[in-house]
């Protein structure tokens, strides 16, 4: 997987989370889960790396925006409060870091 297909893949992963904070039948539980869940880039970082713990500082986003734990985190405190506005509103700036950040060129052809 390139940098360039793990961001599409994040993107449409949070494209469907905030589609789902418009649900009536939104679930907390299962809004966490996916809010918090290891992702492409962690994949990514890990093949970059070559190891499976203390890969973060091989992530573009953690190079870039400082990772994903402290969003994540805020998250899971609008989840927790049913701010579903504020959430609405820090998933919609995660998706335009994701839009913006700058990708390493990779080796044409090359996918890890």
């Amino acid at each position: 997987m390139t940098w360039e297909e793990a961001r599409k893949n994040m993107i449409a992963t949070w494209l469907g989370i905030r589609e789902d904070l418009t649900a009536e039948d939104l679930e907390p539980l299962d809004l966490l889960s996916r809010i918090n869940a290891l992702n492409d880039f962690c994949q990514k970082a890990k093949e970059a790396s070559g190891q499976s713990w203390g890969h973060c500082p091989n992530c573009m986003a953690y190079q870039q925006f400082g990772g994903c734990k402290e969003v994540s985190a805020e998250m899971s405190d609008r989840v927790a409060a049913r701010d579903w506005e504020g959430l609405k509103t820090l998933v919609d700036g995660f998706i335009h870091n994701l839009e913006t950040l700058v990708l390493p060129p990779e080796a044409a052809g090359a996918t890890g």
